[in-house]
């Protein structure tokens, strides 16, 4: 028999006759339980998720344990700003992130760079000018990504003294609807697995 610790708090959505997604989660484990109470739902996890009759059926008091994927989470190095953000990565530590990743940025020394659930839309992975670069691009080698996050407005500039407390990681969230009738209430929590 399994076992299960829970990471961070439990949430909830309630499911109706169209798509309902939660808040954006920062994810620390590689599995979400859900429970569909009231009534049976169906759910769908991702950065964007839209559940469907499609998607995931969960019975109604019936607890399941969804695989969401490997947590992805590094400090980052440097931060530009513009209508989208580039972040860079230590040298020698290509990203984990892909495009299509949405991620959430904290940085507790420098709360005003921080930013929820945004989309990652580009890996820098150019080596040098000369193989496929054009005039005014930056080397990347897989260590610069940018972010559908437009942080024109914020203040001041990145301070490299704080890196080693910032945190950008995948994020999440849930969509859920309901089945039949009766609105349903999704509980989710993240949890780690051992045993089997």
């Amino acid at each position: 028999m399994a076992a299960f610790k829970t990471v961070g708090a439990t949430g909830t959505v309630t499911a109706t006759n169209s798509n309902v997604q939660s808040g954006a989660i920062s994810q620390q484990s590689s599995y979400l339980r859900v429970v569909a109470t009231a009534a049976p739902a169906q759910v769908a996890v991702g950065g964007d998720p839209t559940a469907s009759a499609t998607t995931l059926y969960l019975a109604q008091n019936v607890p399941e344990i969804i695989s969401i994927g490997q947590v992805r989470a590094q400090p980052i190095a440097n931060y530009g700003k513009g209508t989208s953000t580039t972040i860079t990565f230590y040298e020698g530590q290509g990203t984990q992130f892909v495009v299509g990743d949405y991620v959430t940025l904290v940085s507790p020394s420098q709360t005003g760079f921080a930013f929820s659930h945004k989309e990652v839309t580009a890996v820098n992975d150019k080596a040098s000018a000369g193989v496929g670069m054009v005039t005014g691009e930056t080397e990347g080698f897989g260590r610069i990504i940018t972010v559908d996050h437009d942080s024109s407005a914020v203040s001041g500039t990145w301070n490299t003294a704080y890196n080693a407390y910032s945190d950008l990681r995948t994020s999440f969230k849930l969509g859920g609807i309901r089945v039949g009738g009766t609105n349903s209430v999704i509980y989710y929590q993240q949890v780690q697995i051992t045993g089997g």
